[in-house]
């Protein structure tokens, strides 16, 4: 069985004639920028019975559904903006893409991240590091 279909003809497609495509993703950068290149299963369904006409292999391991940043650069990005107060910006240049990019790829697991209540089970007292605050005259 095939993508949880039976009895669906099902025939290759793809850019290259084989049933793939290289898809291109940003992955954590070392020394330079990393791409990695997917060669992406893609299969065309032959059977007018279906409406839907395109599968294409998903590795939610891998790389989010239609996003081009790995997990593991999600993982990364999150590290940086919570450990080194590195910017969506700055982050977007590291890995070669653009901020809007990096923005869609985090958010989803900061919005996660955020929802998660046992991160405040150990927490009795919550402080303000009074540096950050602008003392100025209200004149």
């Amino acid at each position: 069985m095939l993508l949880g279909l039976d009895r669906v003809l099902v025939v290759w497609s793809g850019r290259d004639g084989r049933g793939r495509h290289g898809r291109v993703l940003h992955d954590v950068p070392g020394a330079t920028r990393v791409q990695v290149v997917w060669r992406q299963r893609v299969w065309r369904c032959g059977d007018d019975d279906y409406t839907r006409k395109m599968f294409v292999e998903q590795l939610p391991d891998l790389v989010a559904r239609r996003g081009s940043t790995t997990t593991r650069a999600v993982s990364w990005a999150i590290g940086q903006l919570r450990r080194e107060h590195a910017t969506v910006h700055s982050l977007a240049r590291q890995l070669g893409t653009s901020w809007k990019t990096v923005w869609r790829a985090i958010e989803p697991e900061l919005v996660r991240l955020a929802a998660d209540e046992s991160r405040f089970e150990n927490v009795t007292t919550l402080g303000v590091a009074e540096h950050i605050w602008h003392h100025v005259d209200p004149l």
